[in-house]
């Protein structure tokens, strides 16, 4: 791993704790400087089951 990337990861590993990890990967950025196919990968697999979560939970609550 280069310097470089380890500054990436770095920064990336620092951002989920003081943002929160939700926010962080649902809003916060896409991190492309991020060169990781597996990352990316699960960050938007992330991303799609966390917003179909959230989707579901303001439906029920709306059936209220």
């Amino acid at each position: 791993m280069t310097e470089e990337e380890k500054d990436d990861w770095s920064y990336l590993w620092q951002k989920k704790g003081s943002e929160g990890f939700d926010y962080c990967f649902r809003f916060y950025s896409n991190f492309e400087e991020i060169k990781d196919k597996k990352f990316h990968e699960l960050r938007e697999a992330y991303k799609k089951i966390a917003n179909e979560l959230d989707d579901y939970i303001n439906k029920k609550a709306d059936e209220l």
